[in-house]
C-alpha cells in the first residue's frame, strides 16, 4: 500500500494537463488521478493524499467549488489543495476556495520545466507541513 504521506492526487478533466502534471508529481511522490471533479473528491475521502492538485481550464469554477468542498469535508479538511491556472484568479474566487496555493500555468514549453520543478518543490513543502 502506498504510504500516504508520500502521495498526490492529481485532479484535471484534459487528459494532456492530466499527464503533464502527473509527470512532475511523480518525480518526488507516489500519484493517483481523477479525471473530474467529482471523481476527484470521492477519490481524495477514500485515499486521504499528502496533497490535491487541481487545474482550472478556461475559467470553469470546477476547481475553485471542489476546493472549497475539499475544505469544508472533516476528512480531507487539513490535506494541502494547489490550484493550477491559466488565469489569474479573482480574489474573491481564490479566497472562497480555501486552496492553500495557486500556481499559474506554464504558457509554453519552455515553462514547463521550471513549472515542474517549482510544483514539486511546492508539494513537497505542503505534505512536510501537513505531516508535522
Amino acid at each position: 500500500m502506498t504510504d500516504q504521506a508520500q502521495l498526490v492526487l492529481v485532479i484535471s478533466d484534459a487528459a494532456e494537463e492530466r499527464l503533464f502534471i502527473e509527470g512532475a508529481c511523480a518525480q518526488a511522490f507516489a500519484v493517483r488521478c481523477a479525471a473530474s471533479v467529482e471523481e476527484g473528491l470521492v477519490t481524495a475521502r477514500r485515499i486521504q493524499p499528502a496533497v490535491v492538485v487541481m487545474a482550472v481550464r478556461g475559467g470553469s469554477p470546477d476547481a475553485w467549488v471542489a476546493s472549497r468542498r475539499l475544505k469544508a469535508d472533516p476528512l480531507t479538511a487539513r490535506t494541502p489543495v494547489v490550484v493550477i491556472t491559466a488565469a489569474a484568479p479573482e480574489r474573491r474566487a481564490l479566497r472562497e476556495s480555501r486552496a492553500d496555493v495557486t500556481l499559474p500555468y506554464p504558457a509554453d514549453e519552455a515553462g514547463q520545466q521550471d513549472f515542474g520543478a517549482t510544483l514539486v518543490r511546492t508539494l513537497v513543502t505542503l505534505a512536510s507541513a501537513r505531516g508535522s
